[in-house]
């Protein structure tokens, strides 16, 4: 069985417990984030790996970490993007470039694009249009990897309050963690924490 996955940075507490105020304050956010399904995450790489290699990734993605020390993050603006969908983006500081384009090259030997329709790879179904969540994690290297990589946090759909804004805040970078995706790219299951 193929698996839609992703590798994210897990905010440190304090972005954490921002992510989620911000969220709540939104009128109709869409998703709700959570502590345990749902959880506010930096996307570094996805990819639909088959359940077998998954192991195997992610002691590859051990020994590639071993080297790579996890420094602060930067809020740098806000997003908004497609049917009010907002959030923080963050500043491409160089480890952080370094880091996403290290576990990129791992996933993309294990990634298998998966057909239109096959939402069983997902966790779960519960928000969003699975058929697009299905077409970006299918598309991820081409289109939002390496020099198109934007890390950032979705705090759900609507407008966020100035006091959400955070433009300038810089947070200690967290942990890494491997996770299964829900229909809307949401981190659902843990796979694996590193």
């Amino acid at each position: 069985m193929i698996k839609a996955v992703d590798l994210v940075i897990v905010p440190d507490e304090i972005l954490f417990q921002r992510s989620l105020e911000a969220n709540r304050s939104l009128v109709s956010p869409g998703i709700e984030l959570g502590k345990r399904h749902t959880i506010p995450h930096i996307s570094l790489c996805m990819a639909m790996i088959e359940e077998s290699n998954i192991p195997v990734a992610c002691e590859e993605i051990k020994g590639a970490l071993s080297g790579i020390k996890i420094d602060t993050l930067t809020i740098e603006k806000i997003y908004q993007h497609g049917i009010n969908t907002v959030g923080w983006t963050f500043k491409k500081d160089s480890w952080l470039i370094h880091l996403q384009q290290t576990v990129e090259t791992i996933l993309k030997k294990y990634h298998v694009p998966v057909a239109p329709q096959a939402f069983d790879c997902f966790a779960n179904l519960k928000y969003g249009d699975p058929a697009g969540a299905l077409l970006y994690v299918n598309q991820f290297f081409e289109q939002y990897g390496g020099s198109q990589y934007e890390p950032h946090i979705t705090l759900g759909r609507g407008e966020l309050s100035p006091v959400h804004h955070h433009i300038g805040d810089t947070f200690e970078g967290g942990k890494i963690a491997l996770y299964h995706l829900g229909s809307s790219c949401t981190c659902e299951k843990l796979l694996e924490n590193f």
